[in-house]
Parts: C-alpha cells; sequence; structure tokens
C-alpha cells in the first residue's frame, strides 16, 4: 500500500503546519466503529491529557479508518476538530484489513514511541503505565548507536528529555491477556477451547514460544523497531502480530510480555456466530503457513534497521 491508497485528514494536511514529533502516538485501527469508539476517545483523552502534564510529554492519537459503510469517519472529523492538536484521521479508500490500517498509521506517525490499541477499548489505556517502564528498561540501542535512555524517577517512562533516545532503540512490549485464560476457558464454549488451545500450539511450533499472547490488540513499539516492522508487513487481516513477533524476534527486537486488564466488549467484527469460529480460525492458520514459508523460500524480505529514522511518512527501510 502507498500513501495513493488513503487520505489524511488532521491540522498539517488542512492548515498545511508543518510535522512536529511527539513522544507518543496511539494507533487505532477502526472499521464501522461510530458506536465504540467515541466511548474509547473520551477515555483515551482523560488519561493522556493527565499523562501528557505529569509527564510533560506529547502525544497524538491516529485513527486508521479503514474503509468503513458507517459514519466512523465523519465522528472522528467532529472530534479532530476540538482535538486538533492530538487526532489525526487517515482513511484507506477501501477496506484492506486490520493489518493495513495499522501499517499506514505507523508509517504516518510523528511518535517516538508507537501503541497500537483496538478501537473498542477493550483493553484499559491506563495500562499503558505498566508497558511504559517495561519498554524503557528492555529497549537496546542498534548497534553502534549510543545509549542514554533510563525511566524517569518515578519508574514511568520515557520523559520528554529521553523520548528521542528512547525512538532510537529497539524494543517491543505486548500487552497480555494470558493470566485470563483460566476464567475465560471455564466461561467458554468446548468448541471454542479446543480451537484456542490448538491455535496457541500451531503458534508455538510456527512463529514463537517465547510469546503467550500474541493477538492482544495492545502493543507498544519504539519509533526505530515500529516503523521497521510494519514497514515490512504482509499480512494485512487476522494474523498479522504472529508476522510482527516472527519478525521482531527474528531482529533480535526485545520482547517483553506484560499483563493487562481486558475485557469482552460487544460488537466484535470478527466472531459474529459459530462458523466465524472456524472459519476464522482456518484462515489464520493459512496465513501464518503462508507467512512462514515466505520468508523460508525468500519470496519475502526480511527487515532490515536504517542507520537512522525518520518521521511521518519517510521510509525507514
Amino acid at each position: 500500500m502507498t500513501p495513493s491508497d488513503y487520505t489524511l485528514y488532521d491540522r498539517y494536511s488542512v492548515n498545511e503546519v508543518k510535522k512536529q514529533p511527539v513522544g507518543l502516538s496511539i494507533i487505532v485501527p477502526a472499521y464501522n466503529e461510530e458506536l465504540r469508539l467515541p466511548i474509547m476517545l473520551d477515555a483515551a483523552f482523560a488519561y493522556l491529557n493527565s499523562w501528557a502534564e505529569s509527564n510533560q510529554n506529547t502525544y497524538e492519537i491516529v485513527v486508521v479508518d479503514d474503509g468503513s459503510t458507517d459514519g466512523t469517519a465523519d465522528v472522528v472529523r467532529k472530534t479532530v476538530e476540538t482535538h486538533p492538536d492530538h487526532l489525526r484521521l487517515l482513511r484507506l479508500h477501501a477496506n484492506a484489513g486490520k493489518g493495513a490500517a495499522l501499517k499506514m498509521g505507523v508509517r504516518e506517525c510523528l511518535g517516538d514511541v508507537i501503541l497500537i490499541a483496538d478501537a473498542d477499548g477493550a483493553t484499559d489505556i491506563r495500562d499503558l503505565d505498566r508497558l511504559l517502564p517495561a519498554l524503557a528498561s528492555s529497549a537496546v540501542p542498534v548497534r553502534g548507536a549510543p545509549s542514554a535512555f533510563a525511566a524517569d524517577g518515578n519508574g514511568n517512562g520515557p520523559s520528554a528529555g529521553h523520548a528521542e533516545n528512547i525512538g532510537e532503540k529497539l524494543g517491543m512490549v505486548v500487552g497480555s491477556r494470558a493470566h485470563l485464560a483460566k476464567d475465560s476457558i471455564a466461561k467458554r464454549e468446548f468448541y471454542r477451547t479446543v480451537l484456542m488451545k490448538g491455535f496457541h500450539f500451531y503458534v508455538q511450533v510456527l512463529v514463537t514460544r517465547s510469546v503467550q499472547d500474541t493477538q492482544c490488540g495492545f502493543k507498544l513499539f519504539t519509533r526505530r523497531a515500529g516503523k521497521a516492522l510494519f514497514g515490512t508487513l504482509h499480512l494485512y487481516r487476522w494474523a498479522f502480530d504472529t508476522e510482527l513477533i516472527y519478525l521482531a524476534e527474528w531482529l533480535g527486537v526485545p520482547i517483553q510480555e506484560v499483563s493487562v486488564n481486558w475485557h469482552e466488549v460487544d460488537g466484535s467484527k470478527l466472531i459474529r456466530n459459530k462458523l466465524d469460529v472456524v472459519t476464522t480460525s482456518i484462515t489464520m492458520a493459512r496465513d501464518i503457513l503462508c507467512m512462514r514459508l515466505s520468508y523460508l523460500l525468500g519470496m519475502w524480505e526480511f527487515p532490515s534497521v536504517a542507520p537512522h529514522t525518520t518521521y511521518g511518512t519517510e521510509s525507514e527501510l
């Protein structure tokens, strides 16, 4: 995908203002989310305004409308007008998949640290407080790059004076719901439990044994890691998370897994009935196998890390 596949609506495109780096970018993919997205954004602004003030930092939320057919884009445009300094809308011209939406959002984002989060708000945005220190403590410099980043005195992760350094490092933190598995199994239908365990075994064989929950939609990256990984992404539908983790491990990006608060939210676009559970599982298994074979046979190229990073749409590969 290229910039010709989407349209931006933000203060930079409307007022032709020069783009400015920020400390944190949050990328929110959205498909037909006119009802759930406003609730998520209200909670995000309430938390992030306090976070930015206490940490003397800056942030942006980039909502990527993945070709919605409802009023999602209109909802975001109206919110941009009331939050012009913190909200941007990127609208894909056609539905391309969650992975594609995130890829374009990461391409356009301006943050030193990049968080991806779902539009339904299933993961508590305040759990960013858990992921930031984990990223600060685990991110590593690229070969030959200086290492000067440390968490602030309160252990809250990037502060204004250190954000640039963390962006230049390699690091990834995965939000995890693994600690909730026991309770969810007790409430879930038997066939869904069987499919879930089968999928986890499949992922362990083909992708990773180190990450328990590859599919949680709450993940944090340094700018350098995020742009390199998403810039290479080929899986655009529901299995894209597995490709990100596979590539991160191949690149040697440190991956931390941190428990997050998560709850089910009505209105899933992935599972609507029992048949969807089966067909989605088969589709994801197929995509993961194709991904592994494509890299193994040299059909897809692995990512590389550039000597320096850039902001916005300039490539880092």
